[in-house]
């Protein structure tokens, strides 16, 4: 998608990272619901219908930062089919925290998040999608369908909560000991991917 630029007519590309970023930042100077999206597009200069062509939403812009993380924990799987999986949940998870580009946007991105319930309501229909990629590749690993939800619903739930606890409650620079720790404690899951 472009945007035309001004005085020339010629188009630039939209550059959805770099809009995200913008907001971000406008975020964490002014405070979530002091920004509009008409302040958002005048700051990434960019027109407020192209805006909206990009993000249906300040909530868009919020989530829509942790793509990556799917995106790795996506191609984690693929590769893990001699793990437990149990293992490969592990693996994709952990894959999924080292691919986030930038860990100062993504903390204030969560700590957003955390204090604002409609993001939690609006942020859950992502997660449930990403919960059934889960249950879908567990099914395809031979797990009962029973188990394979619960497995993947637990992995979603508690790697979302370690997220949140990383970016409000911790310094660490990385969320990966948080994610570490928290699997750790989800381990016993994997007793019920025999049944």
């Amino acid at each position: 998608m472009t945007e035309a630029r001004p005085g020339r007519g010629r188009p630039l590309a939209f550059d959805r990272d770099a809009v995200a970023a913008t907001a971000i930042a406008l975020f964490g100077e002014r405070g979530y619901d002091a920004v509009s999206m008409d302040d958002i597009a005048q700051a990434a200069a960019v027109s407020r219908r192209n805006l909206f062509r990009h993000f249906a939403s300040k909530a868009e812009l919020i989530w829509d930062g942790f793509a990556p993380v799917m995106r790795a924990r996506s191609e984690a799987l693929q590769g893990a089919a001699s793990l437990s999986p149990f293992a490969a949940l592990e693996r994709a998870t952990l894959a999924g925290a080292d691919a986030l580009p930038d860990l100062a946007a993504a903390r204030t991105r969560l700590r957003i998040i955390a204090t604002h319930p409609e993001l939690i309501a609006f942020g859950s229909g992502r997660m449930h999608t990403g919960s059934l990629a889960l249950v879908e590749y567990l099914i395809g690993r031979g797990l009962a369908p029973l188990s394979a939800r619960v497995l993947a619903d637990g992995f979603t739930v508690a790697v979302f909560d370690a997220y949140l606890f990383w970016a409000t409650e911790t310094t660490d620079a990385s969320p990966r000991p948080t994610l570490e720790r928290a699997l750790a404690l989800l381990a016993r899951l994997d007793d019920v991917t025999g049944h």
